[in-house]
Order: structure tokens, then sequence, then C-alpha cells
């Protein structure tokens, strides 16, 4: 089998070879739904949003131990790859509008984050992207259930003409599940917390640090939707989405300036404050006027970064400079003592 994508010309050379010659030839939507076939599908449609939402429905059915198959759009953090067959018997898939090609799925919940005048170079008019994605709704069938963002009531609208299950979400009064932003304080501020509110009443409080923000604050809640639609228990969902995989491991951050990265440092909470410090080769954005003063080769340094690196260091941040792992390197101590 040969897959393309809606970006692939019908006139390409390779296409047409393998179409004169023979070769089942199928779009990237075909291969997702026969990858699909026999699976309870979860699939994210939307002008914006769906890579991100997508992603977040994979990652926190993982992290809940359904060991969801996923196909998607962008790479999924903490997975290092956009896709994965898993044993779950779940689907998780990021579906292209572009050219209508996400009417091959056979969807159990479709979620659609919002709906606007793109591509228009296949579709003409908006009008004629609505009726498209009222087919794709539709695709559910009376046991499934469509998750829409309910803050535009034309899209809601839509939504209910299908006749199917539809479910709400977004910031407004109205939607089923509300998204309630909470003021940062000094520990999240690089971080978008915030409440849902759900059908009932029930209220689960959710944190994203890797993609803050108030459209990913709609993506979360979303992605909460789906678990509650999935009968799961949504205060675990929100758990998961409190829980970036990447928690635990090594993070290796590169800032312009010692002070930026004192400014960093303050702004992180404490579960998330580096540990370690190198000041490696700030020197080379030398300014003419400006006194840096050599600690070690190739590693020079300021009175000013000098003091922001000395606030870190009593913090109890190591600090040291070293311009690569295989040359000499220089403790607090000696940058303190080369500056005095």
């Amino acid at each position: 089998m040969v897959v393309y994508t809606p970006a692939v010309p019908q006139d390409h050379g390779e296409y047409r070879y393998f179409r004169e010659h023979g070769f089942c030839v199928e779009k990237r939507s075909q291969m997702l739904g026969h990858l699909a076939e026999g699976k309870y599908v979860m699939a994210v449609a939307g002008t914006h949003g769906k890579t991100t939402t997508s992603s977040m429905v994979a990652a926190m059915m993982d992290r809940l131990g359904m060991d969801p198959s996923f196909l998607i759009g962008g790479v999924v953090e903490g997975y290092d790859t956009n896709g994965r067959n898993g044993d779950g018997g779940y689907f998780v898939c990021e579906s292209d509008e572009s050219d209508g090609s996400f009417l091959y799925f056979d969807p159990t919940v479709a979620v659609v984050t919002n709906i606007e005048a793109d591509h228009l170079d296949h579709y003409g008019t908006l009008e004629n992207i609505e009726k498209t994605f009222c087919k794709f709704m539709d695709l559910v069938g009376e046991d499934g259930t469509v998750v829409i963002f309910g803050d535009n009531p034309h899209y809601v609208e839509l939504a209910r003409s299908t006749g199917r299950h539809v479910v709400t979400y977004g910031f407004g009064e109205g939607a089923d599940f509300r998204c309630v932003p909470v003021e940062a304080s000094g520990s999240h501020r690089l971080a978008s917390t915030f409440d849902v509110v759900c059908p009932g009443g029930r209220t689960v409080r959710v944190t994203i640090k890797a993609n803050p923000g108030r459209h990913n604050m709609a993506n979360a809640t979303a992605a909460i939707a789906v678990a509650d639609v999935l009968g799961l228990d949504v205060e675990k969902a929100a758990k998961a989405l409190n829980n970036p995989i990447n928690d635990g491991k090594r993070i290796f951050v590169v800032t312009q300036t010692v002070e930026d990265a004192e400014r960093l440092y303050s702004l992180l909470d404490d579960a998330h404050k580096f540990s370690k410090l190198n000041i490696g080769t700030a020197g080379v954005n030398k300014k003419p006027g400006e006194k840096y003063v050599a600690i070690i080769p190739q590693v020079y340094t300021t009175a000013e970064e000098f003091a922001a690196a000395k606030k870190l260091h009593d913090a109890g941040v190591s600090v040291f400079g070293q311009a690569n792992p295989t040359l000499e390197k220089a403790d607090f101590a000696a940058i303190e003592h080369a500056l005095n």
C-alpha cells in the first residue's frame, strides 16, 4: 500500500507512477480508518487546536492505564513520536478536515474544537465546510457522542442538527463542562490553573504546565469531557492532565544571560526549580564597553551576571563555569575569586 497526504497533487510524478502501475494508493485518512477498525475511536477535528487536544486525550488515557493507540499530526510531548500502537482497544486520532477526508473515520466520540473558514480552495464557502463537519459529527451514530466547543452557539446548533448526543465545553455559563480560570499565583505563573465544573456540579482542578494559555485551557476541558463520556473518573483524569510525562526527568534549558536564568528561577515553583547553572560562554555576546572577566578560557562574566549567579548560589543552586563537558570546569568559589 502507498499512503499519501492531501498535500500531494494528483499530477505528482510519483503519485501518477504508483497509480498507473497498479499499486494500492490511499489517503492518509483512509489508512487511519483501517488502523482504527474494531477499536473505540475518538476523532478530534477542528480548524485550530486538534493536535493539542488529541495529544492531551491520548496522554491522559495512557496515564490512566488504558494503553490507547494514537496517531496525531504532531509529536506528542513525552513520547517522542506522533503515533503508537497500544493494546487497550482505544484509538485516538487527529482528523484532518482539509479535503473532507475525515469522513473515512467511524468514530464513537467526535470532538470538534471549532469550525472556521479555512481550506476554501477545497470547500469554496464556509457553508460547505459546515455541511462537511455535520457529516463528520453524524458518523458517531446513535450510541456515540459529539463533544463540541459551546461558546459559539452556532457550533452547537450545527452539532444538534445531526440528532446525535451532544456534549458542550467552554467558558460560558451554559457549557456542560465549564472552564473557570483561576488567578495565577506565584508558584504557577508559568502554568495555567483552572476549574472544570462538570454536569451535576462536580468541580475538578486542572493545572497544565506544558501548554499554558486560555486556548489550551479549553482544549484540556475538552479532554475532561471525553474522560466523562468514556465513564472515567474526572478527578483522576484531571490529575493525569496535571502530570506531564516529563516530570522527574532532567531538562536542559538555555537562557541568553545569567540574569534571565535568575528570573526564570524566581518564576518556577519549588518542585520545578533547577539545581545547577552553568554560566557557560555568556561572554561570547560581549558588547562594546562592557567589562568582562575571564574565569577560565572561553568562559567570561560581568559583575552584573555574577550578581545574578550569586543570588542563585545563595538559593542553593550549584553554579559553575564550563565551555563544554570535556574542558576545564570552574566552581562558584573560582568564579567569585576571579571577580574579586
